[in-house]
């Protein structure tokens, strides 16, 4: 078993009784082990203290020295190809896995075919998606010799970090390596949720953002490459963190495409906490290629993928010792967070707990008054239909006069809002704009300013 080039970590594969085949990695020595830790994740952190000596700290002319070894390390080209490199990535992949320690389950191994490409949709994010370091090329558990892994743009801005992670196989996630990648018959892992599951993670649940997660969908359809959902209990007990609140934080996580957040292991230090971890890996979506799949048909993939990560989830969680762990962020109905519609120019007759300032009300909606519909961390909503004037018609609302809210065959138009992709990478920004759309109807004058949460 393997990609051919035998198990680097050394752990043996085994066969559960239900038929899915199990890798447990190998626990190393630890000096061995810490040094691989270091290596891999420690970089964030130094960046931080050096940056912060060589403000408060260092002469200037060390800080200037500092800075600038920084910097060349920021800018200087890296090669995944670079034999030193590729030594000490083999060492790094070998010997972290084995710290928490990873066990990994694969539903159907058989059903992986070395030649071909996949679409590997890694869920959560959580502070760092340390699991899927169980799943490159350099372990061997995986039948897969080609892998790699679609990371926020920020980290190949990050000295030293850059290095190693490219190493490792890592690479920006934009569509232009997704298509590049798939192409060249390597399997491609990409986080759909990414930066907004940082954002609204929690000590007490895992976060999922998938309903309106597309773009990874679609390249997959285009390319004929089967999607395959994937899922790590016990990654948010890895570390301890403390993120900023705020719109502030949301903004400046959008801009730099990485989320402002404090987090600690052992000691305080970058390594992680050892908790074990448990990555299951669901079968193959098999998808018909499609160089241009219809919005429906894009949904229809797409809602299988979700289907599929749910059930991975509610299958494994009490096999991995995560019973009582809840998903969410999943469907419209288990999102946590209230939605308020915020209107104008109208009076509502039927919502005794409306707050009023000024012309403008709020009216507060549960997520399963929509048909369909799922709140972006941009604040609009995915219009379908005429999904967004159902709470308002079920509401009572009124225009001044008592005149009636237009019924959903009269006349109607919408106007496109520009905004920002909500992920590290979307797959496809202009279609999402035409997606997220400011609702006007007329007559008479109803206007739905936002959405907010």
């Amino acid at each position: 078993m393997g990609a051919g080039n035998g198990l680097s970590n050394g752990g043996a594969a085994e066969t559960a009784p239900d038929g899915t085949t199990v890798f447990r990695a190998t626990a190393y020595s630890p000096l061995r082990t810490t040094v691989a830790l270091v290596l891999w994740l420690g970089a964030i952190h130094l960046n931080v203290l050096l940056l912060l000596a060589s403000l408060f700290l260092l002469p200037r002319r060390i800080a200037a020295m500092v800075l600038g070894t920084q910097l060349f390390f920021m800018l200087v080209p890296v090669s995944d190809k670079s034999k030193i490199g590729r030594k000490i990535a083999r060492f790094v992949s070998k010997n972290v896995i084995g710290h928490f320690p990873v066990t990994l389950h694969v539903e159907d191994y058989q059903a992986f075919d070395p030649k071909r490409a996949y679409v590997l949709g890694y869920e959560p994010h959580s502070v760092l998606p340390v699991g899927l370091g169980a799943l490159m090329d350099l372990v061997g558990f995986m039948p897969l010799p080609k892998i790699k892994v679609l990371a926020s743009s920020a980290v190949f801005y990050t000295p030293f970090l850059r290095q190693i992670w490219t190493w490792l196989g890592l690479v920006p996630a934009s569509r232009k390596s997704f298509y590049s990648y798939l192409g060249a018959g390597y399997t491609c892992i990409i986080v759909p949720g990414g930066v907004q599951e940082i954002l609204h993670m929690d000590h007490d649940s895992e976060v999922v953002f998938l309903k309106s997660r597309k773009g990874f969908v679609k390249i997959a359809m285009e390319t004929g490459s089967p999607l395959v959902p994937v899922f790590c209990f016990g990654q948010g007990s890895v570390y301890k963190w403390w993120r900023p609140g705020g719109k502030l934080i949301v903004k400046i996580a959008r801009a730099i495409k990485f989320t402002p957040i404090i987090f600690w292991g052992k000691f305080g230090t970058p390594i992680p906490f050892a908790t074990p971890l448990h990555l299951v890996v669901g079968k193959p979506i098999e998808v018909k290629k499609n160089p241009q799949p219809t919005y429906d048909e894009i949904n229809e993939v797409h809602e299988q993928f979700v289907v599929a990560m749910q059930e991975l989830f509610e299958k494994y969680k009490t096999k991995a010792g995560y019973d009582k762990l809840k998903l969410r962020g999943s469907n419209p109905s288990s999102f946590p967070i209230p939605l308020v519609f915020i209107a104008t120019t109208f009076e509502n007759t039927m919502a005794p707990k409306a707050s009023t300032t000024g012309k403008t009300k709020k009216v507060a909606a549960k997520p399963s008054d929509f048909t369909k519909s799922i709140v972006s961390e941009a604040l609009l909503i995915d219009f379908v239909k005429y999904g967004v004037l159902k709470p308002l018609l079920e509401g009572g609302w009124r225009a001044p006069g008592d005149e009636e809210i237009p019924k959903p065959d009269q006349e109607y138009w919408t106007e496109d809002i520009t905004t920002v992709p909500n992920s590290d990478w979307d797959g496809d920004l202009e279609e999402e704009r035409k997606m997220m759309t400011l609702i006007r109807i007329k007559p008479p004058r109803l206007k739905i300013l936002t959405l907010e949460r």
